[in-house]
């Protein structure tokens, strides 16, 4: 009774946390690392380096910031999601994401370059593929698509997109034999995109949204 107080333990030059490292708490007890720091109890703090996190109190180690997300700055409390178009596995403290693969995207959050697809990146410009057809990119020199419907009616509803890019090449040409559209309601449409994300699409021709018949 009436003694002084203790010095904080592995800490000098003060008493009951007046004096507690930079980036410490007192918490009646000791000095604790605050969020985004770590170190002993006492001792001073560093912060978390970039690509990891803490988001408590105390001794713990920073940790790595979970599969699909990082942290770009040291000290962070929590990670931030991947942006769309990129990706990052958790196995490593990273500053940034890793850039999806050329001609493909994917959402924010992903974790995997599976992640990346040619079809989310022109989903993006023109919605998700829907009904019979096969959508994808096409990269052959030449070839042919179809909505998928034979000799039968397309689907309702149907949203069908292809992104023809041949490696190299600098025109394309594309050749309808015919189409049968229901007339105000459904449309026939072709772009030029400066890239897969097709941003800005510019539209090549009036929409298409009669019958058709090439020979």
């Amino acid at each position: 009774e009436g003694t002084e107080p203790p010095l904080i333990q592995g800490w000098t030059g003060g008493l009951c946390g007046a004096d507690c490292p930079p980036h410490a708490d007192w918490d009646g007890i000791r000095c604790l690392c605050s969020v985004g720091y770590s170190g002993p109890d006492g001792d001073p703090c560093t912060a978390c380096e970039a690509g990891k996190y803490k988001n408590v109190s105390g001794s713990e180690p920073c940790s790595v910031c979970p599969p699909g997300s990082f942290s770009v700055e040291s000290g962070e409390v929590f990670c931030s999601h991947c942006p769309a178009g990129t990706y990052h596995n958790g196995s490593t403290a990273v500053a940034a994401c890793d850039a999806c693969p050329e001609r493909t995207f994917s959402l924010p959050g992903s974790s995997s370059i599976d992640g990346c697809s040619v079809s989310l990146a022109v989903d993006q410009a023109f919605g998700a593929c829907d009904g019979l057809c096969s959508c994808g990119l096409l990269e052959d020199a030449e070839g042919t698509f179809s909505d998928g419907s034979g000799d039968s009616n397309y689907a309702d509803n149907s949203v069908c997109w292809w992104m023809i890019a041949p490696p190299g090449a600098v025109s394309v040409s594309v050749s309808f034999l015919g189409f049968d559209l229901d007339f105000a309601y459904d449309w026939v449409k072709l772009f030029e995109c400066e890239s897969m994300l097709c941003e800005d699409p510019v539209p090549l021709h009036s929409d298409m949204c009669e019958s058709y018949s090439y020979f």
